[in-house]
């Protein structure tokens, strides 16, 4: 069963294009739902889990300051302050990546055990975290920065220096391209998109069959 790491920079379409492998029943680990999943409940009440220490571990990082009067995760003060703060950036990611990777390996090895030709692993930070050599194939999501910009500004109701920032400590898109098996551009119509996301899927189960 091949495993195609899924990735791209923010705003690129990483969702979209996962949405439309899964109609193709083609399953998909996403590790910012891994991510996000480590973070919830509430510092009282912690979600179960192998990782619930995650949660209490931020609030040791970060203060209580950083969580709502129902004991959750603030998400969105977090994300600002991880990106004022290079060092706490790097103290979070320390916290979570790990988690996410052994919780990404464990769902590998489960799907495993079914009939899938192959399987997406949607990872933001894969080059980041270089993580790439773990699986079979990488499958780059490519858009031009103004278009990241505009994305993320519209369905995030952000600021342009706060995702400008976010942009800036990803890798850059010539290091992005350098890195892929297959690319898909993201630069047109959903159409257009559908179309790449088809002849990709084809192409990905030739490379099963090899």
């Amino acid at each position: 069963m091949l495993t195609v790491a899924l990735t791209g920079g923010i705003g690129s379409g990483k969702t979209t294009v996962t949405e439309l492998f899964s109609q193709w029943n083609i399953p998909v680990i996403d590790a910012d739902t891994i991510s996000r999943g480590l973070l919830s409940g509430t510092i009282e009440n912690p979600a179960p889990s192998p990782a619930n220490k995650a949660l209490l571990e931020v609030k040791q990082l970060f203060g209580v300051d950083f969580f709502n009067s129902d004991g959750t995760l603030n998400r969105a003060r977090l994300r600002q302050a991880i990106f004022s703060s290079a060092s706490k950036k790097q103290q979070l990611e320390a916290i979570l990546h790990p988690l996410v990777y052994q919780e990404i390996f464990q769902q590998l090895e489960q799907l495993k055990t079914q009939s899938h030709p192959y399987i997406i692993i949607a990872i933001p930070l894969l080059l980041e975290t270089r993580q790439q050599h773990q699986f079979d194939k990488v499958l780059i999501i490519d858009c031009n920065t103004e278009q990241q910009l505009s994305r993320t500004l519209k369905r995030d109701n952000g600021e342009v220096e706060v995702i400008q920032s976010i942009i800036d400590t990803q890798v850059n898109r010539e290091t992005r391209l350098k890195a892929s098996d297959y690319i898909i551009s993201n630069t047109g119509s959903l159409e257009d998109l559908k179309d790449q996301v088809t002849r990709t899927h084809q192409l990905l189960l030739k490379e099963t069959k090899i």
